[in-house]
Protein backbone atom coordinates (compact mmCIF):
# COMPACT_ATOMS: atom_id res chain seq x y z
CA UNK A 1 0.00 0.00 0.00
CA UNK A 2 1.03 3.37 -1.01
CA UNK A 3 2.45 5.48 2.15
CA UNK A 4 0.42 8.89 2.61
CA UNK A 5 1.86 11.40 4.53
CA UNK A 6 0.61 14.86 5.67
CA UNK A 7 2.53 17.65 4.16
CA UNK A 8 4.99 19.67 6.29
CA UNK A 9 5.77 16.26 8.45
CA UNK A 10 9.69 15.02 8.67
CA UNK A 11 9.46 11.87 7.19
CA UNK A 12 12.19 9.35 7.89
CA UNK A 13 13.48 7.15 5.20
CA UNK A 14 15.24 3.74 4.48
CA UNK A 15 16.21 2.63 1.31
CA UNK A 16 17.78 -1.45 0.99
CA UNK A 17 19.47 -2.43 -1.99
CA UNK A 18 19.94 -6.39 -2.56
CA UNK A 19 21.48 -7.86 -5.65
CA UNK A 20 18.56 -10.46 -5.52
CA UNK A 21 16.03 -11.36 -2.85
CA UNK A 22 18.50 -12.61 -0.41
CA UNK A 23 21.68 -10.99 -0.73
CA UNK A 24 22.47 -7.24 0.46
CA UNK A 25 24.52 -5.10 -2.14
CA UNK A 26 27.25 -3.12 -0.09
CA UNK A 27 26.50 0.66 -0.81
CA UNK A 28 29.60 1.53 1.57
CA UNK A 29 32.72 3.34 0.22
CA UNK A 30 31.19 3.48 -3.31
CA UNK A 31 30.54 6.95 -5.23
CA UNK A 32 27.06 7.53 -4.19
CA UNK A 33 24.52 10.33 -5.50
CA UNK A 34 20.61 10.20 -4.18
CA UNK A 35 17.81 12.03 -5.95
CA UNK A 36 14.49 12.77 -4.63
CA UNK A 37 11.87 13.06 -7.49
CA UNK A 38 8.36 15.11 -7.38
CA UNK A 39 6.43 17.99 -8.28
CA UNK A 40 9.53 20.12 -7.47
CA UNK A 41 12.00 18.35 -10.09
CA UNK A 42 14.58 16.04 -9.64
CA UNK A 43 16.74 17.66 -6.75
CA UNK A 44 19.71 15.65 -4.88
CA UNK A 45 19.86 14.73 -1.52
CA UNK A 46 22.82 15.47 0.45
CA UNK A 47 22.76 14.85 4.01
CA UNK A 48 21.75 10.77 3.64
CA UNK A 49 23.53 8.02 5.55
CA UNK A 50 25.08 5.05 4.10
CA UNK A 51 25.61 1.67 6.38
CA UNK A 52 25.91 -1.59 4.31
CA UNK A 53 23.39 -1.98 1.65
CA UNK A 54 20.97 1.06 3.22
CA UNK A 55 20.72 4.54 3.04
CA UNK A 56 19.07 6.74 4.67
CA UNK A 57 17.84 10.15 4.99
CA UNK A 58 15.08 12.79 6.72
CA UNK A 59 13.01 14.87 4.40
CA UNK A 60 12.28 17.37 6.39
CA UNK A 61 8.69 19.17 6.74
CA UNK A 62 10.36 22.47 6.22
CA UNK A 63 11.42 21.26 2.64
CA UNK A 64 8.16 20.37 1.46
CA UNK A 65 6.40 22.53 -1.04
CA UNK A 66 4.28 20.47 -2.77
CA UNK A 67 1.51 17.70 -2.34
CA UNK A 68 1.74 14.62 -4.66
CA UNK A 69 4.04 11.63 -5.22
CA UNK A 70 7.42 11.73 -4.92
CA UNK A 71 10.35 8.64 -6.32
CA UNK A 72 13.79 8.16 -5.24
CA UNK A 73 17.20 7.44 -7.29
CA UNK A 74 20.30 5.84 -6.45
CA UNK A 75 23.62 6.09 -8.59
CA UNK A 76 26.84 4.53 -8.56
CA UNK A 77 29.50 6.09 -10.28
CA UNK A 78 27.34 8.94 -11.53
CA UNK A 79 29.16 9.89 -14.75
CA UNK A 80 31.94 7.39 -14.49
CA UNK A 81 32.43 3.95 -16.56
CA UNK A 82 30.67 1.35 -14.64
CA UNK A 83 27.78 4.09 -13.88
CA UNK A 84 24.62 1.65 -11.91
CA UNK A 85 21.31 3.35 -11.01
CA UNK A 86 18.27 2.35 -9.10
CA UNK A 87 15.03 4.03 -8.42
CA UNK A 88 11.86 3.23 -6.63
CA UNK A 89 8.97 4.77 -8.54
CA UNK A 90 6.15 6.21 -5.98
CA UNK A 91 7.81 5.33 -2.70
CA UNK A 92 5.42 7.77 -0.77
CA UNK A 93 2.87 10.89 -1.76
CA UNK A 94 2.65 14.09 0.50
CA UNK A 95 -1.23 14.97 0.64
CA UNK A 96 -2.82 18.39 1.67
CA UNK A 97 -5.38 17.09 4.19
CA UNK A 98 -4.49 14.85 7.96
CA UNK A 99 -7.54 12.66 7.25
CA UNK A 100 -6.10 11.26 3.60
CA UNK A 101 -3.28 10.54 5.37
CA UNK A 102 -1.87 7.12 6.13
CA UNK A 103 1.51 8.53 8.11
CA UNK A 104 2.13 11.04 9.84
CA UNK A 105 -1.37 12.24 11.27
CA UNK A 106 -1.43 11.23 14.29
CA UNK A 107 -1.74 13.32 17.65
CA UNK A 108 1.24 12.77 18.86
CA UNK A 109 2.96 14.42 15.56
CA UNK A 110 5.96 11.46 15.85
CA UNK A 111 8.38 11.22 12.53
CA UNK A 112 6.97 9.21 9.82
CA UNK A 113 8.86 6.60 8.80
CA UNK A 114 8.94 4.77 5.53
CA UNK A 115 10.72 1.43 4.81
CA UNK A 116 11.79 0.97 1.02
CA UNK A 117 13.42 -2.11 -0.65
CA UNK A 118 14.96 -2.98 -4.47
CA UNK A 119 16.76 -5.81 -5.76
CA UNK A 120 18.71 -4.74 -8.37
CA UNK A 121 21.56 -6.67 -10.28
CA UNK A 122 25.02 -4.80 -10.80
CA UNK A 123 27.05 -6.51 -13.22
CA UNK A 124 24.96 -9.11 -14.55
CA UNK A 125 23.19 -12.04 -12.97
CA UNK A 126 20.40 -15.09 -13.23
CA UNK A 127 17.81 -12.49 -13.57
CA UNK A 128 19.75 -10.24 -16.14
CA UNK A 129 19.16 -10.64 -19.49
CA UNK A 130 21.58 -11.12 -21.96
CA UNK A 131 21.27 -11.86 -25.35
CA UNK A 132 22.29 -14.72 -27.81
CA UNK A 133 22.04 -12.71 -30.99
CA UNK A 134 25.69 -11.77 -32.01
CA UNK A 135 24.64 -8.03 -33.64
CA UNK A 136 23.87 -5.89 -30.71
CA UNK A 137 22.78 -3.25 -33.10
CA UNK A 138 19.66 -5.16 -34.27
CA UNK A 139 16.70 -3.20 -33.95
CA UNK A 140 13.00 -4.86 -33.32
CA UNK A 141 11.19 -4.57 -36.70
CA UNK A 142 7.24 -3.97 -34.56
CA UNK A 143 6.68 -2.33 -31.34
CA UNK A 144 6.19 -4.82 -28.73
CA UNK A 145 3.94 -4.32 -25.53
CA UNK A 146 5.65 -0.91 -24.23
CA UNK A 147 9.03 -1.40 -26.04
CA UNK A 148 8.73 0.80 -29.42
CA UNK A 149 9.92 -0.76 -32.78
CA UNK A 150 13.59 0.38 -33.25
CA UNK A 151 14.64 -0.66 -29.75
CA UNK A 152 17.73 -2.19 -30.34
CA UNK A 153 19.63 -5.73 -28.02
CA UNK A 154 21.76 -3.33 -26.44
CA UNK A 155 18.97 -1.21 -25.00
CA UNK A 156 17.67 -4.39 -23.35
CA UNK A 157 20.89 -6.25 -21.93
CA UNK A 158 21.56 -5.80 -18.70
CA UNK A 159 18.23 -5.22 -17.58
CA UNK A 160 16.31 -7.63 -15.15
CA UNK A 161 13.54 -9.54 -16.46
CA UNK A 162 10.81 -7.92 -13.83
CA UNK A 163 11.92 -4.52 -15.84
CA UNK A 164 11.21 -6.35 -19.27
CA UNK A 165 8.21 -7.95 -18.12
CA UNK A 166 7.07 -4.65 -16.47
CA UNK A 167 7.80 -3.06 -19.98
CA UNK A 168 6.31 -5.30 -22.11
CA UNK A 169 3.22 -6.32 -20.33
CA UNK A 170 2.39 -2.55 -18.95
CA UNK A 171 3.65 0.01 -21.62
CA UNK A 172 4.60 3.69 -20.43
CA UNK A 173 1.53 6.09 -20.88
CA UNK A 174 2.72 9.81 -21.09
CA UNK A 175 0.44 12.51 -19.98
CA UNK A 176 -1.29 15.00 -22.38
CA UNK A 177 -0.43 18.41 -21.49
CA UNK A 178 -2.94 21.22 -21.77
CA UNK A 179 -1.60 24.65 -21.08
CA UNK A 180 -2.94 27.43 -19.23
CA UNK A 181 -5.62 30.27 -20.65
CA UNK A 182 -7.53 33.31 -19.74
CA UNK A 183 -11.19 34.74 -20.26
CA UNK A 184 -12.46 37.85 -19.77
CA UNK A 185 -16.27 39.20 -20.14
CA UNK A 186 -18.26 42.10 -19.78
CA UNK A 187 -21.91 42.53 -17.94
CA UNK A 188 -23.81 44.95 -19.39
CA UNK A 189 -24.01 46.28 -23.02
CA UNK A 190 -20.77 46.68 -25.36
CA UNK A 191 -22.92 49.31 -27.36
CA UNK A 192 -22.84 53.06 -25.61
CA UNK A 193 -23.34 56.65 -26.00
CA UNK A 194 -20.55 58.82 -26.78
CA UNK A 195 -19.20 60.47 -23.59
CA UNK A 196 -21.67 57.91 -21.25
CA UNK A 197 -19.43 55.91 -18.53
CA UNK A 198 -17.19 53.50 -20.02
CA UNK A 199 -17.02 49.98 -18.44
CA UNK A 200 -15.07 49.96 -14.92
CA UNK A 201 -12.65 47.31 -13.86
CA UNK A 202 -15.53 45.95 -11.60
CA UNK A 203 -18.09 45.68 -14.81
CA UNK A 204 -15.31 43.12 -16.20
CA UNK A 205 -15.01 38.99 -14.75
CA UNK A 206 -11.80 37.41 -15.71
CA UNK A 207 -10.54 33.96 -15.49
CA UNK A 208 -7.71 31.98 -15.55
CA UNK A 209 -7.82 28.09 -16.93
CA UNK A 210 -4.56 26.53 -15.31
CA UNK A 211 -4.75 23.61 -17.85
CA UNK A 212 -4.51 20.39 -17.24
CA UNK A 213 -2.13 17.41 -17.02
CA UNK A 214 -4.09 14.73 -17.94
CA UNK A 215 -2.93 10.74 -17.70
CA UNK A 216 -5.32 7.82 -19.23
CA UNK A 217 -8.10 10.89 -19.61
CA UNK A 218 -8.22 11.26 -15.95
CA UNK A 219 -7.28 14.68 -14.45
CA UNK A 220 -3.12 14.12 -12.95
CA UNK A 221 -2.54 17.47 -12.07
CA UNK A 222 -2.95 21.80 -13.38
CA UNK A 223 -0.41 22.41 -16.12
CA UNK A 224 0.39 25.84 -14.17
CA UNK A 225 0.47 27.39 -10.83
CA UNK A 226 -2.22 29.64 -8.93
CA UNK A 227 -3.23 33.13 -10.61
CA UNK A 228 -1.04 35.91 -9.19
CA UNK A 229 -3.31 38.75 -8.64
CA UNK A 230 -1.18 41.61 -7.87
CA UNK A 231 0.87 41.06 -10.83
CA UNK A 232 -2.45 40.45 -13.17
CA UNK A 233 -4.23 43.56 -14.70
CA UNK A 234 -6.55 44.43 -17.37
CA UNK A 235 -5.08 46.17 -20.69
CA UNK A 236 -6.88 48.10 -23.52
CA UNK A 237 -6.13 48.26 -27.07
CA UNK A 238 -4.07 45.89 -27.45
CA UNK A 239 -0.94 47.40 -25.56
CA UNK A 240 -0.14 46.32 -22.03
CA UNK A 241 1.48 49.18 -20.83
CA UNK A 242 -1.73 51.12 -21.32
CA UNK A 243 -3.80 49.72 -18.09
CA UNK A 244 -5.41 53.15 -17.22
CA UNK A 245 -9.27 52.18 -18.43
CA UNK A 246 -11.05 55.16 -19.87
CA UNK A 247 -13.98 56.62 -17.89
CA UNK A 248 -15.95 57.83 -20.32
CA UNK A 249 -16.41 56.26 -23.49
CA UNK A 250 -15.18 57.44 -27.04
CA UNK A 251 -15.94 57.18 -30.48
CA UNK A 252 -15.33 53.70 -32.12
CA UNK A 253 -13.90 50.67 -30.53
CA UNK A 254 -12.08 50.34 -27.10
CA UNK A 255 -10.55 46.74 -27.03
CA UNK A 256 -10.30 45.24 -23.42
CA UNK A 257 -8.11 42.46 -22.53
CA UNK A 258 -6.99 40.46 -19.13
CA UNK A 259 -3.03 39.65 -18.27
CA UNK A 260 -3.05 36.98 -16.23
CA UNK A 261 -0.12 35.90 -14.58
CA UNK A 262 0.23 32.31 -12.65
CA UNK A 263 3.11 30.52 -11.04
CA UNK A 264 4.93 27.68 -12.19
CA UNK A 265 2.91 24.43 -12.19
CA UNK A 266 3.89 20.58 -10.77
CA UNK A 267 5.94 17.92 -12.56
CA UNK A 268 4.15 16.06 -14.99
CA UNK A 269 4.32 12.02 -14.38
CA UNK A 270 3.69 9.06 -16.72
CA UNK A 271 1.88 6.52 -15.46
CA UNK A 272 4.60 4.77 -13.89
CA UNK A 273 5.44 7.78 -12.16
CA UNK A 274 8.43 8.96 -13.76
CA UNK A 275 8.55 13.00 -14.08
CA UNK A 276 7.67 13.49 -17.58
CA UNK A 277 8.48 16.89 -19.68
CA UNK A 278 9.40 19.42 -17.20
CA UNK A 279 7.01 22.04 -14.67
CA UNK A 280 5.77 24.80 -16.23
CA UNK A 281 7.62 28.18 -15.60
CA UNK A 282 6.10 31.06 -14.25
CA UNK A 283 4.52 33.14 -16.62
CA UNK A 284 1.35 34.81 -17.92
CA UNK A 285 -1.55 34.34 -20.82
CA UNK A 286 -3.60 36.98 -22.27
CA UNK A 287 -7.16 36.70 -22.64
CA UNK A 288 -9.80 37.41 -25.49
CA UNK A 289 -10.98 40.47 -26.45
CA UNK A 290 -13.80 42.18 -25.35
CA UNK A 291 -14.45 44.97 -27.44
CA UNK A 292 -17.21 47.99 -26.59
CA UNK A 293 -18.12 50.62 -28.80
CA UNK A 294 -18.79 54.01 -28.37
CA UNK A 295 -21.54 55.53 -30.77
CA UNK A 296 -23.97 58.38 -31.19
CA UNK A 297 -27.33 58.22 -30.69
CA UNK A 298 -29.87 59.01 -33.96
CA UNK A 299 -33.58 60.65 -33.29
CA UNK A 300 -36.85 60.33 -35.57
CA UNK A 301 -40.44 60.83 -34.84
CA UNK A 302 -41.48 57.39 -34.53
CA UNK A 303 -44.69 56.05 -32.21
CA UNK A 304 -44.81 58.38 -29.32
CA UNK A 305 -43.06 61.83 -30.84
CA UNK A 306 -45.23 65.22 -29.67
CA UNK A 307 -44.35 68.54 -30.43
CA UNK A 308 -42.42 67.79 -33.44
CA UNK A 309 -39.48 66.69 -31.07
CA UNK A 310 -37.68 63.64 -33.03
CA UNK A 311 -37.34 60.27 -30.11
CA UNK A 312 -33.81 58.62 -29.43
CA UNK A 313 -33.75 55.11 -31.41
CA UNK A 314 -32.00 52.08 -30.96
CA UNK A 315 -28.32 52.67 -31.02
CA UNK A 316 -26.65 51.41 -33.75
CA UNK A 317 -22.73 50.35 -34.27
CA UNK A 318 -20.54 53.23 -35.65
CA UNK A 319 -18.42 52.82 -38.37
CA UNK A 320 -16.26 54.24 -41.63
CA UNK A 321 -16.83 55.28 -44.17
CA UNK A 322 -19.77 57.42 -43.87
CA UNK A 323 -22.66 55.37 -45.53
CA UNK A 324 -22.17 52.37 -43.71
CA UNK A 325 -24.14 52.46 -40.87
CA UNK A 326 -27.59 50.96 -41.66
CA UNK A 327 -31.02 51.37 -39.61
CA UNK A 328 -33.80 48.76 -38.64
CA UNK A 329 -36.85 49.43 -40.42
CA UNK A 330 -38.77 51.84 -38.40
CA UNK A 331 -42.19 53.96 -39.03
CA UNK A 332 -41.87 57.50 -39.06
CA UNK A 333 -44.80 59.55 -38.24
CA UNK A 334 -46.06 63.02 -38.30
CA UNK A 335 -46.14 64.95 -34.60
CA UNK A 336 -49.13 66.40 -33.42
CA UNK A 337 -47.89 69.71 -34.33
CA UNK A 338 -45.25 69.20 -37.06
CA UNK A 339 -44.40 67.12 -39.91
CA UNK A 340 -41.88 63.74 -40.26
CA UNK A 341 -38.37 65.03 -38.81
CA UNK A 342 -35.24 62.16 -38.65
CA UNK A 343 -31.80 63.64 -37.17
CA UNK A 344 -28.75 61.82 -37.74
CA UNK A 345 -25.15 62.81 -36.70
CA UNK A 346 -24.13 62.23 -40.22
CA UNK A 347 -25.59 63.09 -43.59
CA UNK A 348 -27.96 60.35 -44.85
CA UNK A 349 -26.89 59.34 -47.81
CA UNK A 350 -29.75 56.22 -48.44
CA UNK A 351 -33.07 56.40 -47.58
CA UNK A 352 -35.33 52.93 -48.48
CA UNK A 353 -39.37 52.98 -48.59
CA UNK A 354 -41.42 49.61 -47.73
CA UNK A 355 -43.90 48.94 -50.21
CA UNK A 356 -46.61 48.10 -48.23
CA UNK A 357 -48.02 45.74 -50.88
CA UNK A 358 -44.68 43.62 -51.72
CA UNK A 359 -43.15 44.56 -48.49
CA UNK A 360 -40.23 45.41 -50.95
CA UNK A 361 -38.15 48.61 -49.90
CA UNK A 362 -37.63 50.45 -52.73
CA UNK A 363 -35.01 53.15 -53.11
CA UNK A 364 -35.88 56.60 -52.62
CA UNK A 365 -34.63 60.11 -52.31
CA UNK A 366 -34.47 62.93 -50.17
CA UNK A 367 -35.81 65.60 -52.13
CA UNK A 368 -38.82 66.33 -49.77
CA UNK A 369 -37.45 66.77 -46.95
CA UNK A 370 -35.49 69.70 -45.89
CA UNK A 371 -32.65 69.53 -44.05
CA UNK A 372 -30.80 72.22 -41.57
CA UNK A 373 -27.47 71.62 -39.52
CA UNK A 374 -27.93 72.38 -35.80
CA UNK A 375 -26.11 71.24 -32.59
CA UNK A 376 -26.86 68.67 -30.20
CA UNK A 377 -25.62 67.60 -26.21
CA UNK A 378 -24.38 64.59 -25.91
CA UNK A 379 -23.49 63.35 -22.34
CA UNK A 380 -22.10 66.71 -22.02
CA UNK A 381 -20.57 66.78 -25.32
CA UNK A 382 -21.61 68.72 -28.22
CA UNK A 383 -22.30 67.14 -31.40
CA UNK A 384 -23.24 68.38 -35.11
CA UNK A 385 -26.34 67.00 -36.37
CA UNK A 386 -28.19 67.07 -39.71
CA UNK A 387 -31.78 67.35 -38.86
CA UNK A 388 -34.42 66.44 -41.76
CA UNK A 389 -37.96 67.53 -41.76
CA UNK A 390 -41.03 66.31 -44.26
CA UNK A 391 -42.01 68.89 -46.32
CA UNK A 392 -44.00 66.79 -49.19
CA UNK A 393 -47.56 66.59 -49.49
CA UNK A 394 -49.33 65.34 -46.72
CA UNK A 395 -49.16 61.92 -45.52
CA UNK A 396 -49.56 59.66 -42.55
CA UNK A 397 -47.00 57.10 -41.60
CA UNK A 398 -44.95 55.53 -43.53
CA UNK A 399 -42.20 52.77 -42.71
CA UNK A 400 -37.90 53.45 -43.86
CA UNK A 401 -34.92 52.78 -43.71
CA UNK A 402 -31.65 54.68 -43.79
CA UNK A 403 -28.08 54.73 -43.96
CA UNK A 404 -25.72 57.81 -42.89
Amino acid sequence: MEDIIRIKNDVGITWRIYEDESVPYDLEGKKLTLYLIGPMGRVPVTDFAVSGNTVSWVFHGKDQQYTGRYSVELCENEGDVDMHTVDFCNAFRLTECSHKASKGSDENMTLAYINLQSTVAFGGGPDVYVSAIMDKDLEMPYAFGGLPQGTRVSDLEGQTFSRLFDDILFPTVFPALTGPSAALSLAGSKLREVGAAAPSLYDFSSRLDRGSILLVGELQNLRAGELVYDKSFLFINGDPADKTLPQTMPLGAASYRFRAYYGAGPQPYDNKGKAYDAPLPAGYVDSNAVEVFGTLPWYATTAGATGGTALKQQLIRWTLPAGSMATPEFTLEPTDTSAQVISTPREITEIFVKDETSGNFIKSDLSSFAVKQEDRTINGLTQPYNTYTYTGAGRGKITIKIKF
